[in-house]
């Protein structure tokens, strides 16, 4: 009698029951693995599992926002949060923003487990460094070119929501070298004079600072979040 083949993971080790069960589908199954896959940082694996669990087609209203930050989580992770400096990677950002703020519309309320709030703080800054990725990208370094736009106190925002002012003062050294005004860059790393109400905006010059007031910033300052 032939001996029944058994699969096995690239690792050597055998699928367990949740594995085998995520693998023919089984959406409560794919969450569990793609949880598991997020304690092991093994990113592509969780967007795996993840995607599987949202195609079942059996996918609970309440599970939702958990699965899109999942997914969303492992797409930045798998991308990498350093830069969009290529297309691929920008179609990336552009994917994991989406997910992650399907999940932002419930505030990241996923649960007051471990796992779920270690979930909901990485979600959460990782959507921070996603819209300064993307808003420096759109703009090419202005911070309010369309007015009530601005990228820049949106990305704060969730950062100081994941607890972590340390995102704050890296988004501005990122931004604080370029006008808001007219891209001017400022000379040997210098950083340019911040407006003292939004803190989002940095000029070269009062007049620049007046004539974006003018275009539309005084609409800006006004956002809330």
């Amino acid at each position: 009698m032939t001996p029944r083949r058994t699969r096995t993971r690239t690792n050597g080790r055998r699928p367990d029951g949740f594995e085998r069960a995520a693998d023919l589908g089984s959406t409560s199954a794919s969450i569990h693995v793609a949880c598991r896959r997020f304690r092991e940082k093994k990113w592509d694996d969780m967007v795996r599992h993840a995607t599987i669990a949202v195609g079942g087609g059996t996918l609970s209203a309440a599970s939702v926002p958990f699965v899109s930050v999942l997914l969303g989580v492992g797409m930045v992770m798998t991308a990498g949060i350093e830069g969009a400096a290529d297309r691929d990677k920008v179609r990336e950002y552009y994917r994991a923003k989406h997910y992650l703020e399907a999940g932002a519309r419930v505030n990241f309320d996923i649960g007051d487990s471990p796992l779920h709030t270690a979930l909901g703080r990485l979600a959460t800054l990782l959507y921070s460094r996603v819209l300064f990725q993307l808003g420096l990208r759109e703009y090419d370094g202005y911070t309010h070119e369309i007015p009530v736009h601005s990228f820049l106190p949106r990305a704060n925002h969730r950062a100081l929501r994941a607890g972590d002012p340390g995102v704050i003062a890296e988004h501005d050294r990122g931004i604080a070298t370029r006008c808001a005004n007219c891209n001017r860059a400022a000379p040997g790393g210098a950083t340019f004079k911040q407006c003292v109400r939004c803190r989002a905006a940095w000029y070269c010059t009062k007049t620049c600072q007046v004539n974006a007031w003018k275009s539309g910033h005084k609409f800006d300052r006004k956002q809330r979040f």
